[in-house]
């Protein structure tokens, strides 16, 4: 039984063997330890416990009996995980999975979304090739690569006091992508960006994976879609490549660091100087935004040099940022895609200051409450918005400090929003000296998600996911009023 109906496993794990070796006698192999977090992130991720089903096999003794048993569970399994390694790619066993499910299904994707997954065990050797790079499947590195391609260090389950949380962080991300894939398939919601919008996130050296795929992450949460996921290792292929990505992109965005990186198969440069020059060639249509870690002049390596040089000469100039600090480059690019524009005010019934307004939103939905700020405040309101990361001991403060409550519901969850609205309608009924004069849940897009299944004559939802834009203060007018009352 499955979560999905019309199959038998909802996720078969393909993998080589000797990756789920265990380190020491007693322990549990990488594998093992990978298939049964995935299994608890996954059945919590979804809501529902029963049914949900992860196959995998726990030996190949490579008789024609079990080669059975793994044809059937590929034929009727929803989604194939590839678990990449130099030993998966050098593995027959291994390239008849994946090809297996590739040929039984005749359709591969959903919506925009692969039904094939690849997690990176460990990065192959420069000679390996990627058996699967036609599909371009977006990577889950459970590693991060040292400077200057000197090996790697392996992302481990450690304990949640343990500072070092990269492996759940991954673990997390993968299950998040994953259960969207297997809600899609079961009827529900499509996961398709919402914003409209599109960057070109330029692919990085290893030690910069982790801040890439944080970007990614975080471009992903606000409904931006980001390219490219693979790229071709060949210089003619990788330019036709990099071309088509940049061109549906609105915005490029390069990471750099004082690793140059290898050069691109038939070319001289690297394949970070290959991205710039490409996306250069477009920098009268889309704007490009340089984010720099590190010295790229301590050590005089030439593809430093050459990347600094082309950044100096160019006549349109790029947005450097040189303070290696993530949330600088996300503030940038959501400048970039969100520009500022005069927001619609509501005339204010007299010169005075309004009460103050609390316009609470998960970190997905800042730029949605960064617009609604303005037109509040604009209003004659006093307004302030939540915090990136704000716990709900936080949230419960903040509502002490307030007259009005905009709950923000765009790409956040449901739940998100509706144990915030009862802990704001139950703080209201407790609040009699200094009452919340007036709440409301501000309804943004996307179309295409959960409905938060609230009815309160005390927060009325505000139907707003037709909005082309938050700045059309109009359906903010009867709260306005309210308040004003």
């Amino acid at each position: 039984m499955a979560y999905l109906r019309g199959f038998e496993h909802d996720v078969f794990i393909s993998y080589a063997h000797e990756n789920n070796d265990p380190p020491l006698a007693g322990e549990k192999g990488w594998i093992d330890e990978f298939a049964e977090q995935l299994n608890i992130f996954l059945r919590n991720y979804i809501g529902r416990p029963e049914g949900l089903s992860i196959w995998k096999d726990d030996a190949l003794p490579g008789n024609a009996d079990f080669q059975q048993t793994i044809d059937k569970a590929l034929q009727s399994t929803a989604v194939l995980v590839v678990v990449y390694s130099p030993g998966y790619v050098n593995s027959p066993f291994c390239k008849k999975e994946w090809e297996g499910f590739v040929e039984g299904h005749a359709q591969l994707k959903v919506g925009d979304a692969w039904r094939l997954f690849k997690v990176q065990h460990s990065p192959l050797r420069s000679d390996q090739q990627d058996p699967l790079l036609a599909y371009r499947l977006p990577g889950y590195a459970f590693f991060e690569g040292r400077p200057f391609n000197k090996g790697f260090d392996p992302f481990r389950p450690t304990e949640r006091k343990d500072p070092d949380q990269r492996y759940w962080d991954k673990l997390r991300t993968l299950a998040t992508d994953l259960g969207d894939l297997l809600i899609a398939m079961n009827g529900g919601p499509t996961v398709e960006p919402s914003s409209g919008k599109t960057v070109y996130l330029a692919q990085v050296t290893p030690d910069l994976t982790l801040q890439r795929d944080a970007v990614a992450s975080f471009l992903t949460q606000r409904g931006v879609r980001v390219l490219p996921n693979e790229l071709p290792s060949v210089a003619t292929d990788l330019e036709t490549a990099i071309r088509a990505s940049l061109q549906a992109s609105d915005v490029s965005v390069h990471l750099a660091s004082d690793t140059p990186g290898d050069l691109v198969t038939g070319d001289s440069r690297t394949l970070r100087q290959v991205q710039y020059d490409l996306a250069q060639e477009q920098a009268q249509r889309i704007p490009r935004i340089v984010w720099i870690r590190g010295d790229l002049e301590k050590d005089n390596l030439p593809g430093n040099l050459s990347f600094l040089k082309s950044l100096e000469l160019e006549r349109d100039a790029p947005m450097v940022l040189r303070s290696g600090v993530l949330d600088d480059l996300q503030d940038r690019i959501t400048l970039t895609l969100f520009p500022a524009a005069p927001a619609t005010a509501i005339p204010a019934a007299n010169a005075e200051p309004g009460p103050t307004v609390y316009v609470a939103c998960d970190s997905a939905d800042q730029h949605y409450a960064a617009e609604l700020q303005q037109c509040l405040f604009n209003s004659n309101l006093e307004v302030f918005v939540s915090l990136r990361t704000e716990s709900l001991r936080q949230y419960k403060s903040q509502l002490n400090a307030c007259k009005g409550l905009l709950l923000v519901y765009g790409s956040t969850t449901a739940e998100w929003v509706r144990e915030r609205a009862l802990i704001a309608a139950g703080m209201a009924d407790r609040r009699k000296k200094k009452p919340l004069l007036v709440m409301s849940i501000y309804d943004a897009p996307p179309k295409n998600k959960a409905d938060l299944n609230l009815q309160f004559h005390s927060i009325p939802i505000l139907p707003c996911r037709d909005c082309e834009t938050t700045q059309d203060c109009t359906r903010l007018r009867d709260f306005i009023g309210r308040l004003r009352q």
